[in-house]
């Protein structure tokens, strides 16, 4: 209540005007409850546009809290309120502008976070941004921040499986060219971590001439990441043994 009257300029002119009811609302931020201290705050900031309102947050110890809850990491709470579970499912929409915010976002949470990616799996995560990369190709931003977010989940053993289930190693294979350089660097992060597992997948041809063609380019970062990625689908695969002879990489090893 008292957050949607401090809205009003009447209203918190006269909440700012009330040091007792600032330094409850100060006290409110250190409460467990989320939806309590989300609207404390809300107040404060509407408080702390007036000189006096700022006096009183001062004398109440306010300050000390607020530079305290500056030290949390904002992922840290958009997890706490449920914010991968709220937003995952938005993957489904078709705006492909918010889409690429949406997985600027998601890429966020669910990097370096082990139980954020195996949440994101049981919300089917990866399935949804197997379907993103192939029905947005036209749009660079949300292809890249797509790729971004397979890549982070890429090295976690499940998220793994399941991608290479869905084909992703072909489908990022056609991001291999005619991208940025940054975007094709992310392609080829996320295949290296896949690609470790993917030792009996037999219908890689396509990927595995894309990563020849970027070995025989010489590019040092990329080459090296591509060739760490042949090593592996070679390894103990006949066929695409074959593919890779076949298309005479040994020309350039």
């Amino acid at each position: 209540m008292v957050h949607m009257l401090s809205r009003e300029r009447k209203s918190v002119n006269a909440i700012a005007s009330n040091p007792t009811l600032v330094d409850a609302l100060c006290t409110a931020t250190r409460y467990e409850n989320d939806a309590i201290r989300r609207d404390a705050l809300g107040a404060l900031s509407h408080i702390s546009e007036r000189a006096e309102g700022r006096m009183h947050i001062f004398r109440s110890g306010g300050i000390p809290e607020l530079v305290r809850m500056l030290g949390i990491p904002v992922d840290a709470e958009t997890r706490a309120c449920g914010g991968l579970e709220a937003m995952a499912p938005l993957l489904h929409e078709n705006n492909p502008r918010f889409l690429a915010l949406l997985a600027d976002s998601l890429y966020l949470l669910l990097l370096d976070h082990p139980q954020s990616k195996l949440s994101f799996l049981s919300l089917g995560g990866p399935s949804a941004l197997i379907v993103l990369l192939n029905t947005h190709r036209h749009y660079p931003k949300l292809i890249y921040t797509v790729v971004r977010c397979i890549r982070a989940i890429s090295v976690c053993p499940q998220n793994k499986t399941a991608l290479i289930s869905l084909g992703a190693l072909n489908v990022l294979g056609d991001f291999i060219h005619n991208v940025d350089d940054r975007t094709q660097f992310a392609v080829l992060c996320a295949v290296r971590n896949l690609s470790d597992a993917a030792t009996n997948e037999d219908s890689l041809g396509p990927l595995i001439i894309s990563l020849i063609e970027v070995v025989a380019a010489g590019e040092e970062s990329t080459t090296a990441c591509a060739a760490g990625v042949l090593s592996n689908l070679t390894c103990n695969n006949i066929r695409n043994k074959q593919t890779l002879c076949t298309n005479r990489l040994v020309h350039f090893s």
